[in-house]
């Protein structure tokens, strides 16, 4: 019998307001704090499983998060994980915290990130601020395009 192939997906939230990322603290291993992230079901896309696992594991409806994009696949923890990006207007509290899995959450910035981190979680983040920067390039790029 082939084993059936697990493939998981997470999302960096970013409040527009103060530029703080929502992270969530796990109660198995590895525990950390992390992105909000979860297993993708079988015959589901990664996106119908963030938006399951936004409103499991914080209580909320999907739609409160604008602009959902994946924007790459990492394999740091030896499996395919798509790595999301979202956006709020302003930091929300979470209103009904999934415990079985998570213990604690805050908004937290950049440069002062709690510890200690899930061993994929830098490299969402990187991988998120790269096509953030990128999607500035191109508008950037575009604009002078036009102007010329």
């Amino acid at each position: 019998m082939k084993r059936k192939e697990y493939k998981s997906v997470g999302i960096i939230i970013i409040a527009k307001n103060s530029n703080k990322i929502l992270m969530l603290h796990r109660v198995h291993y590895p525990i950390a704090w992390s992105g909000l992230a979860g297993g993708i079901e079988q015959n589901e896309t990664a996106i119908e499983a963030i938006k399951r696992e936004i409103k499991e594991e914080i209580g909320l409806e999907p739609n409160i998060i604008q602009n959902i994009q994946e924007v790459g696949i990492s394999d740091t923890m030896k499996h395919d994980h798509h790595v999301m990006v979202g956006f709020v207007e302003k930091e929300f509290n979470v209103p009904n915290l999934k415990k079985d899995e998570n213990d604690a959450y805050g908004w937290f910035d950049e440069n002062n990130l709690p510890f200690p981190l899930h061993p994929g979680f830098m490299k969402s983040l990187d991988m998120v601020k790269n096509f953030l920067n990128l999607k500035e390039s191109l508008k950037d790029n575009l604009k002078k395009f036009l102007d010329e």
